[in-house]
């Protein structure tokens, strides 16, 4: 399939689907997302939703690509939207950052996280990056540069300031590279949160709050069900409906 030159998704249908196994399958194809519907009546929703995708794809064969200024420290990188996935560490070396998103989708909100520390300086206002997005429009090549600045300051009471919906965010991409039970239990907080904020299905929110219940009674997952385990892996930011742009 990698050979094909297409962006390829996978549904599955019904408790039986071999998930994981179809991830190794699809591992790097371009797209690459595996979603499996477990409920029947949510297939004529599902196939509409494939039929508006189609109808919304304004470009293909879309590169991303963040590179690091020499005074930031790098961390790991995450994709929040569409679907969560944790990359692992930024090569200290090359600064740089990379990967494949394949065709992009009118509409769709597109989130990548990266965690980062600043050298100390005496600038006001510092280039902390530059994103570089490339794809493919009616068969042309583009490409689009973005540089990145933030303000510095000496103020220390705003050391402490921060964005509450992005640090809900890194709160549930943190449960994504480790098993520890309470930065699992901030994840599933975090994540329940966003999911009833946005209005997700109600079978997924009522899987969290079971599995926040049961990790603060047990301090565990283990005893989860196949299923369980892999419904909670789904990605649940994909979803029927529009979100709001803030």
């Amino acid at each position: 399939m990698r050979n094909l030159n297409l962006e390829i998704n996978s549904y599955g249908f019904g408790q039986d689907f071999a998930e994981e196994t179809m991830r190794q399958i699809m591992n790097g194809c371009s797209g690459g997302r595996v979603k499996c519907i477990y409920h029947q009546n949510e297939l004529p929703k599902e196939f509409a939703y494939i039929g508006k995708v189609a109808g919304n794809l304004i470009a293909t064969d879309a590169e991303l690509e963040l590179r690091l200024s020499p005074n930031v420290i790098p961390g790991d990188a995450f994709r929040f939207e569409p679907g969560t996935y944790w990359f692992g560490a930024i090569d200290n070396r090359t600064r740089l950052f990379s990967t494949q998103i394949g065709s992009l989708e009118k509409g769709r909100i597109y989130k990548y996280c990266f965690e980062t520390r600043l050298r100390e300086s005496k600038k006001d206002r510092e280039q902390i990056a530059t994103a570089t997005l490339r794809y493919k429009f009616q068969g042309q090549q583009e490409i689009i540069t973005q540089e990145i600045f933030v303000n510095r300051t000496k103020e220390e009471f705003r050391y402490f300031m921060k964005d509450d919906e992005i640090s809900g965010w890194f709160s549930w991409l943190d449960g994504l590279r480790t098993n520890d039970p309470k930065t699992q239990m901030a994840s599933l907080q975090a994540r329940l949160k966003i999911l009833r904020r946005d209005g997700a299905d109600s079978a997924q929110i009522e899987l969290i709050e079971k599995v926040i219940n049961k990790l603060s009674k047990e301090g565990t997952l283990d005893g989860l069900s196949e299923v369980e385990k892999r419904r909670l892996r789904a990605s649940d930011i994909s979803r029927i409906g529009t979100r709001v742009n803030r």
